[in-house]
């Protein structure tokens, strides 16, 4: 289960080295290709390979006549590319995937449960703030308190 949160600095060959509590959740230690998904714009999704060809094998069976069904699965495999982890554990993002989540220099890792994500850190901190505040105001609202 891929959990935590670690800022990480890409290099002039756009990578970056994933942690060691990331690189353990792959059965081999370290994975080869990791399928990477830019999820509307605000980061990248990362899968182990099993789950996501298990969520693809979904999507290839769906019924073709849904076109929901046939949209989610365009955006699912028109937004993946296998990134490549390097043998020292670095993951290299294409610039097209970078252009997707407006990833410049610093990115933060963030455990998701089954996958992980790739955030900008300027957006992260941005969300972060925005879920804490909203957070912190619905519980006060049923709280009874005010501020």
């Amino acid at each position: 289960m891929f959990v935590g949160t670690f800022e990480r600095r890409l290099d002039s060959s756009n990578r970056f080295r994933l942690p060691k509590a990331i690189l353990r959740e792959f059965a081999s230690g370290a994975a080869e290709r990791l399928p990477c998904l830019s999820i509307s714009g605000e980061c990248l999704a990362v899968f182990p390979p099993k789950p996501f060809h298990e969520m693809i094998e979904r999507f290839s069976i769906a019924e073709i006549s849904d076109p929901q069904r046939r949209q989610l699965a365009r955006h699912l495999f028109a937004n993946t590319e296998n990134c490549r982890v390097d043998a020292a554990g670095r993951m290299i993002l294409s610039m097209r995937l970078r252009k997707c989540a407006n990833i410049q220099l610093t990115v933060v890792l963030v455990g998701a449960g089954k996958y992980f994500e790739i955030w900008p850190k300027e957006r992260f901190d941005a969300c972060r703030r925005e879920e804490t505040g909203k957070l912190l105001e619905e519980w006060l609202m049923k709280s009874g308190l005010t501020i």
